[in-house]
């Protein structure tokens, strides 16, 4: 014969059998609350199944203890937290792929130096964003290979300045400003000027692109040094 008992604390139902019940007195310890109440005081004896709000077998292993009750409970939690895990891996990976955007536009520019071949791929990040991607400016790769000042023959005050260029870097590079100093005889400054790209180039080059990599560029600089009859000259790179 199975019988029902009830919780007094919290109103949970279990079957139990009369061998269970009598193996411990009629203690058991509900599954839900963990109340440890007596079952025999509470039960009622049932012919048919009667609908409980839940249930389970209660296997006894010792008195005020009820190890399927207890493993039955655990179970339950399990579950639940089993249902929250989905939940947290896509919020963390969420998260992290958040984290990985922002330190992409912070450090884009270094990122686009050392990694020349994601530089396609950031450029397409940054133009999705709404963000510039300047090329890199490392004035140690750039090295004056040659230059030199000519005077036209007939104008002695317009001169021409030559010089040619090279990026040694394996990616390119922005062009930088030309810092043009004229001397006297003495090596004294008389003058100074800087020239941006868009004053040297040529009209075919595109100062966005850069200097391309391992490559050189000549340039050539037509100036009216008016009466300063410059003997000498100084010519540096810079970046603004």
């Amino acid at each position: 014969m199975t019988a029902v008992t009830r919780c007094p604390q919290c109103g949970t139902r279990f079957r139990v059998t009369r061998e269970q019940l009598d193996a411990c007195q009629g203690t058991v310890r509900c599954g839900c609350c963990r109340t440890v109440f007596n079952a025999i005081q509470t039960q009622q004896v049932e012919q048919q199944p009667v609908p409980v709000q839940r249930e389970t077998d209660v296997p006894f292993h010792a008195t005020l203890r009820v190890a399927g009750v207890e493993t039955a409970a655990a179970g339950s939690a399990q579950d639940r937290h089993a249902g929250f895990q989905p939940k947290w891996g896509v919020a963390a990976l969420v998260m992290a792929l958040l984290v990985a955007a922002q330190a992409l536009y912070l450090f884009r520019n270094g990122l686009a130096a050392y990694l020349p071949a994601a530089r396609p791929a950031i450029v397409g990040y940054c133009r999705l964003l709404g963000c510039t991607l300047p090329l890199p400016q490392d004035l140690g790769q750039l090295r004056i290979v040659s230059s030199a000042m000519e005077s036209a023959p007939k104008q002695p005050a317009i001169v021409t300045l030559y010089a040619i260029l090279h990026n040694r870097a394996t990616h390119a590079q922005s062009y930088p400003d030309l810092e043009l100093t004229l001397t006297d005889t003495s090596d004294e400054a008389l003058a100074r000027r800087t020239f941006t790209p868009d004053e040297y180039l040529r009209p075919e080059q595109d100062a966005k692109q850069g200097i391309p990599p391992s490559e050189e560029i000549a340039i050539e600089l037509y100036l009216d040094t008016e009466d300063l009859k410059p003997a000498g000259y100084r010519l540096l790179l810079s970046y603004s």
